[in-house]
C-alpha cells in the first residue's frame, strides 16, 4: 500500500516538473520570438535551481522549490490549527468558570 502511494506521489511531482517545463518552454519560445535578447541571456545564465528567473514578466518557480514551499505552508497550517484547538478550550475552560462561579457576568443588562 505504501509502494502505490509513493508511486502516486513520484507521478504527482513528475506532472508538476512536466507543466512547469513546458510553461518555461513556452516562455523561452515566447522571448526569443519577441527578440528580448538580454531576458534571454539572464535566463541562460541564472541557475534554474537556487534562484527564480523573470522571463516575460512572470516569475518561474523551480518544482522542488514549490514543493518546499508547500510543504512549509502546510506546516505553519498544522502549528494554527493547534494553536486554535489550544485557544478554543482555554476560552471554553474560562467560559465554564465564569459560568459555575459568576454566570450574572455573562447576562446582558
Amino acid at each position: 500500500m505504501a509502494r502505490l502511494e509513493d508511486q502516486d506521489n513520484e507521478l504527482i511531482q513528475l506532472k508538476e516538473d512536466n507543466l512547469i517545463l513546458r510553461n518555461q518552454k513556452q516562455q523561452l519560445i515566447d522571448c526569443i520570438k519577441n527578440e528580448n535578447n538580454n531576458k534571454f541571456k539572464s535566463l541562460l545564465v541564472k541557475s534554474p535551481r537556487k534562484d527564480r528567473s523573470v522571463l516575460g514578466g512572470l516569475d518561474i518557480d523551480d518544482p522542488a522549490d514549490i514543493r518546499i514551499q508547500v510543504q512549509a505552508l502546510h506546516n505553519q497550517l498544522i502549528e494554527q490549527r493547534d494553536q486554535n484547538a489550544h485557544l478554543k478550550s482555554y476560552v471554553d475552560e474560562i467560559l465554564m468558570n465564569i459560568m459555575m462561579k459568576n454566570p450574572e457576568i455573562l447576562e446582558k443588562n
